[in-house]
């Protein structure tokens, strides 16, 4: 979505940034979270509300990072830190590259330069 909005289709840079505000609100709201295997978006068949229920229901689930890393293990540092990058040089917005480099700072797994070289499919900086 990212390559298609910089190519200038009209219809992906409308969805990039609609995707991107959801991106910027997990990092905003979430803290560790942001980049977690799962997050509570649904209880009982509804919508959560807010971002405060998201962030206590993920806890009550165990399945919030907390201050830690546990539930991002695998590729989820490094995906949320590509989606962000791709759509702060998409959207000419580098705000959400501020985000990622948040992420990365505060240590989420495989965002280390080592991590980046030794993952093919990841391979950025």
């Amino acid at each position: 979505m990212a390559r298609a909005a910089r190519y200038g289709v009209t219809s992906a840079r409308a969805f990039l940034s609609f995707q991107a505000e959801f991106f910027a609100a997990i990092c905003d709201h979430l803290g560790h979270d942001a980049c977690a295997y799962l997050i509570v978006m649904y209880q009982g068949g509804q919508p959560v509300k807010t971002w405060d229920e998201v962030k206590r229901l993920t806890a009550a689930y165990g399945w919030s990072n907390g201050d830690g890393w546990d539930k991002s293990q695998g590729d989820y540092g490094q995906l949320t830190v590509m989606a962000l990058r791709l759509i702060a040089a998409a959207l000419d917005d580098k705000s959400y590259a501020d985000r990622a480099d948040k992420l990365v700072a505060e240590g989420a797994p495989f965002t280390d330069p080592t991590a980046w070289m030794r993952d093919l499919t990841f391979r950025m900086r």
